[in-house]
This record gives structure tokens, sequence and C-alpha cells, in this order.
């Protein structure tokens, strides 16, 4: 009896595990992996570290659906999995959103809202700043034949909205600057390298300063902002207008309905979440108008106004001008050579008709004198024969009387007289 219960209790137990095996088999099974590719502008370790709770937050947010995360490094490699449709949604910053949103028709979903000194900022933008005791360095202006560093040359706000202010304010760091610089995205770097004088003035991201200067990494009154900035509800430090922050956005065939999914999920995230307190972020809201950032990228020619390679004509002109002057010789050089070309060949054809022409007039004089000559000996073989027939006539007659003269008269003739009459005969004969 203990046997049967026991029994009975180990095939209910294999058969509720069956159960639940298949359950959990089958929910894999129809479970549909969606890829988020996001920029990893400080690298793919950090990025993960950041984001990936947000996406095991869609995945239990979202039913049926694995949110998997695909950092990129480099913008180029990740704009060009945008346009294979690599993945679902992307996260990006807002140049490389405004350049996909141009080429491959991605749609942002939401506005990050970040997360600076316990308070909600859905904007950032550039700060340009110089040490607190450089009594020279006070202005844009003041930055002419200056060393100056920038966080990335790709960079948005920690180069790209900098180089847009100080070209509205006449100064262009391509050409006035004695040296400029990047440090390869690592904005601290900027930071130290202005402090410890190895360049006279750099540009970070807003909130970079403050943020170093909490940690107790550096003391903000070392440095002095150049023509700052104050935008009310924005409590940092910056020289720029300031952009939207980073979006959310689908890819165009991602469906729009799991695209509502994604943004009511983001939209539903509170501050004290783990995804919100592992981002380092409040939440999100409603996408910003993007348009400031396009107007930026356009008047800069970078992202998709970038035109041949991002060098203009004049650069252009001064780096290649002397392949360029090869060039062009060697097409004059050709040009000259198929004109000559093209006159000897004309001459050629002219010259060939008229030995044409000259051969023509040969013949013709040729067939002319053949004809004359032919009618020549035709009279001559006429004349001939007309004289060999006046000729034999007589000739018959004194031969044959001389034959008749010998046969006849031969013994009263003498020898002399016969031998006469035998030349006759003979040289008629002849």
């Amino acid at each position: 009896m203990i046997h049967q219960r026991l029994a009975k209790r180990i095939l209910l137990v294999t058969l509720v595990t069956s159960i639940l095996s298949s359950l959990l088999y089958n929910n894999l099974a129809i479970a549909d992996e969606i890829k988020i590719g996001v920029r990893a502008n400080r690298g793919a370790e950090l990025a993960l570290k950041r984001w990936q709770a947000t996406v095991d937050y869609l995945s239990q947010k979202i039913p049926g659906h694995s949110f998997v995360l695909v950092p990129f490094e480099i913008n180029s490699l990740l704009n060009q999995a945008v346009s294979r449709d690599e993945f679902h949604f992307v996260l990006t910053n807002p140049a490389s959103h405004v350049e996909q949103t141009m080429r491959y028709r991605v749609t942002s979903l939401a506005t990050l809202v970040n997360k600076r000194n316990g308070k909600p900022y859905t904007q950032f933008g550039s700060v340009i700043f110089t040490r607190a005791d450089r009594n020279d360095i006070s202005s844009f202006q003041d930055l002419k034949g200056k060393k100056f560093m920038g966080a990335d040359e790709l960079g948005f706000g920690g180069w790209r909205v900098a180089y847009k202010e100080m070209l509205d304010k006449g100064v262009d760091p391509y050409k006035d600057f004695s040296l400029l610089s990047f440090a390869g995205g690592i904005q601290q770097k900027v930071v130290y390298a202005v402090r410890d004088g190895k360049v006279d003035a750099g540009t970070v991201r807003t909130d970079m300063l403050e943020r170093m200067a909490q940690r107790k990494e550096i003391d903000l009154d070392t440095f002095k902002v150049l023509e700052p900035k104050y935008t009310p509800g924005f409590a940092f430090y910056h020289s720029s207008r300031l952009y939207p922050e980073w979006p959310f956005a689908k890819l165009a065939h991602t469906s729009d309905t799991l695209a509502e999914q994604v943004t009511t999920a983001l939209l539903e995230i509170s501050p004290d979440s783990r995804a919100a307190t592992s981002g380092k972020y409040i939440g999100w809201s409603e996408p910003l108008d993007y348009e400031p950032v396009n107007t930026l990228l356009k008047d800069l020619g970078v992202g998709p106004y970038k035109v041949a390679d991002s060098m203009k004509f004049n650069t252009f002109i001064k780096t290649y001008w002397k392949m360029g002057l090869i060039i062009l010789l060697i097409l004059l050089t050709a040009v000259f050579i198929a004109s000559w070309m093209v006159l000897s060949n004309r001459k050629l054809k002219n010259l060939a008709a008229k030995l044409e022409d000259y051969h023509k007039h040969l013949e013709d004089k040729v067939s002319t004198r053949t004809a004359e000559l032919m009618a020549s000996n035709s009279e001559l073989e006429s004349y001939s024969y007309s004289i060999a027939h006046d000729l034999r006539t007589p000739l018959r007659s004194v031969v044959g009387f001389s034959q008749i003269l010998k046969n006849e008269a031969s013994e009263k003739l003498s020898e002399d007289e016969i031998d006469a009459i035998n030349r006759i005969v003979t040289s008629g004969s002849h």
C-alpha cells in the first residue's frame, strides 16, 4: 500500500514536471527576440551596465518578447546596422538620431529624462572653459592662436555644439587655433588637460564639471566658463544653447503595435525603479523636437550634410592641388595627342584621296595609250600584209621565169649565166 502511494506521488511529480517543462519550452519558443542597438560612446561594457536593466524591464513588461541589447562603440557601424535593419529599436545621441531619421526613416518614440544632482533634465549642451587664472582669455575671440581640446570630433555635446557656438561668434577652430586636439571621447581628459596647462582651453558636455567637482576630482574655482549662458531651470554651466537629450527610436520595419507597447512601457518607468537607477535617469518623456539638432548639423556640414568626406572645396584644393595639376597636365597632353592624331588622320585621308585620283588618271592614260597602240599595231599589220602582197606577186614571176629559163636554156647558157640565174631563183625564193 505504501509502495503504491509512493509510486503515485512519483508519477504525479513527473507529470507536473513534464507539464511545467513543456510550458516553459513553449514560452521560450514563442518569445520573439527584439534587438535594441545602442551607441556605446564610453565602451560596450559601460553601455551594458547602464542599459541592461532597462532592456530587462521591457522583456518583463511586454509578454512574448525577449529584448536584447546590441552595443556599438563606432557610430558609423551603428548606422550601417540600422541601414540593414539588424535590430528593431535604437538608442543613440541626438546627432546620430537625426542622421538615421533622414537616411533610414527612423522615428523617435521617447526622449530620455536624465538625472543630474537628483533633478530631471531633458536638454544639454556644451561648456567652453579655461583656467581661472588665464587673464588673457575671456571670450571666444581670445581663443585665436591658442591650444584647444574637445572630447570627440564626432561627439555632439563634447564638440559639435561648441564648434557651432564658436563659428557663430566668428571663430573657426580649424583655422584660428594653433592646435586643435581631441581626447578620444574621454571628457575627464579634457578637464585635466586644461587644469594642468597642457592646452589653453577646452569643451565638454554640460554638467561634466559639476559632476567631477561633486566626486572631488576637481575644484570648480580652478576654472572659468567663457561667454556663459543662463537658461531658466538649467542649473549647470553652459556656453551654448541647449538641445534635446538622447531619443529612443524605432526602425522603419518595426511594427507600430510593438512600438506603441515599448513607448508605453518607457513612459511608465518610475524614478525609483531598477531600470532608472541603473541607467542614472529619471524616466522618459514624449519625444522632443530634434529640428534644432538638424539645423546645427546642416550649418556645420556634418552628419547627413557631410560633403566629400568632410572636405570642403577649399580644403580639397589645398590638399590635392599638386595631384590636380598633374591630372590637368595629363588631360591636356591627351587632348593635344588626340587633336594631332585627328589632324594627321585627316591629312592622310586627303593624301589617299589624291593618290586615288592620280592612280585613276594614270589608269585612264594607260588605257587610252594601249588602245592607241593596238590601233597602230593593227594598221601596221595591215600595211605589212599589203607590202608582202605587193612584193610576193612580182617575185613569184621573177622566180618562175628564172626557173623556166634555167630548165629550158641551160645548154645554151654559159656557166656564169647559169650561176646568175641560180642566184636570181635563190634570192627570189628567200
